[in-house]
């Protein structure tokens, strides 16, 4: 009975691995066959089976070189086989391109924070290292669909090459043509050459508002604004509008920004800025009219620094309502500097404002436009405890107006013992030369 049993095992066991051999040389079949229809399909060349290599289709299509081969790794005890395509678009060695994951948050680690194309879906999903000037031209709306949709299928870009590689060999003829296209699409996709005109096909074309203006922006910075094209003074897109307009000196654009109330107060302050330093006069009244609309504080800031700078001050009743305001009030003393009328009492009246830096921009504009009607003020102002930068700014202010009036020898004295903190002449001169 035991020798029964035992031939018996023999037997079972001769037949499993003579099936095993079947199923694998049919395997092996389909393979072959898989990889002569992806050959022909893509006009590559066809390497049969050899005793040491699986079948293989190498060559080029569209003069781009692909590879479509299987590889097996030995881990000791067992072996994964791998199916592997490879294209090469000529991508300088450190670009990647590859999914988001566990994996990536543990490189960024080591290697630093990715390249953003400013789509916040691509980017949420996409690892991207490389020169971003050589990627952002590549990486217009129907490519970044199509790295979505490789990611997807198990498509990276490692090192400069497009690559699949899966476990298993892939014996579906069509399965294996498809993956195959994606990683020629994509390939072509990536190719280098064209920058310029790809870079303005995104910043004209794009829907994706950052992806645009970073395009416009990296096209700005290696070729110059004198060759972009017109078109762009016309972009849907008011900030890629104004720095295009501004580059070029095109007024009329960026007058139409700066003084249409619906644009957004961070643009609408870059383009008072811009019309100022293209038209100053049209500039200033842009300021001028935005603090009249009584717009957000970011902007009225920025307007009044504007006009103090060029040495405007808005109307007295603009600077009353503007001084109703906290954070308005510092940047509206800078300006009452420049007043025609009414700006020395208006400044008087700040230097015993409670905010220091209001106090030091009232004192220091009275050194600008202040008479000695207001050195008793500055005085009182100046002589307080712990008076510190606008005790300083005080007096300063008092010297400038001492060294502007002209008509006495030696200036003028502040007596700090007289109670209004009256004037004194200089030694030397009488009533009648300071009547004068």
């Amino acid at each position: 009975m035991e020798p029964l049993l035992a031939m018996f095992g023999i037997v079972a066991a001769i037949a499993a691995v003579g099936w095993a051999i079947a199923y694998a040389a049919k395997g092996e079949a389909r393979w072959n066959e898989a990889v002569a229809h992806t050959a022909q399909r893509f006009g590559l060349g066809y390497n049969p089976k050899t005793f040491w290599k699986r079948s293989s289709a190498t060559g080029t299509t569209g003069g781009l070189p692909v590879t479509v081969d299987a590889f097996t790794v030995s881990t000791g005890k067992s072996s994964t086989t791998y199916t592997r395509i490879v294209a090469l678009p000529g991508l300088p060695p450190d670009v990647e391109i590859k999914p988001e994951g566990l994996g990536a948050s543990i490189v960024k680690v080591f290697k630093g924070a990715d390249f953003e194309i400013g789509d916040a879906h691509f980017d949420g999903q996409v690892v991207l290292r490389g020169d971003a000037s050589r990627l952002r031209p590549m990486l217009d709306r129907e490519t970044r669909t199509r790295v979505l949709a490789a990611l997807d299928a198990g498509i990276v870009v490692d090192a400069g090459t497009v690559k699949y590689q899966r476990g298993g060999l892939e014996r579906d003829p069509e399965k294996l043509a498809a993956l195959t296209q994606m990683v020629v699409d994509l390939a072509n996709a990536l190719q280098p050459g064209g920058d310029k005109e790809r870079l303005e096909r995104i910043a004209l074309d794009d829907g994706d508002d950052e992806v645009a203006l970073g395009a416009f922006r990296e096209r700005l910075r290696r070729w110059p604004a004198s060759t972009f094209p017109q078109t762009m003074l016309s972009h849907r897109l008011p900030a890629l509008r104004l720095e295009a307009a501004g580059l070029v000196g095109d007024v009329r654009v960026v007058a139409e920004l700066a003084e249409d109330r619906r644009t957004a107060g961070p643009l609408r302050r870059q383009a008072v800025t811009t019309l100022a330093r293209l038209d100053l006069e049209r500039g200033l009244s842009a300021a001028q009219q935005v603090l009249r609309e009584g717009p957000d504080e970011v902007l009225a800031t920025a307007t009044l620094a504007l006009l103090a700078e060029h040495g405007r001050c808005p109307p007295p009743a603009v600077v009353q309502a503007l001084l109703e305001v906290e954070s308005l009030r510092a940047p509206t003393a800078r300006c009452l500097a420049h007043a025609t009328e009414g700006g020395e009492a208006a400044l008087v009246a700040l230097l015993d404002d409670e905010d220091a830096e209001v106090a030091q921009a009232a004192a220091e504009g009275l050194a600008v436009q202040g008479t000695v009607a207001a050195v008793p003020a500055l005085r009182a102002r100046a002589d307080r405890m712990f008076a510190g930068d606008v005790g300083r700014a005080c007096k300063r202010a008092i010297e400038q107006i001492q060294s502007g009036i002209g008509g006495l020898r030696g200036g003028l004295a502040v007596l700090r013992e007289r109670e209004a903190g009256g004037l004194a002449l200089p030694r030397g001169a009488t009533e009648e030369d300071g009547e004068r």
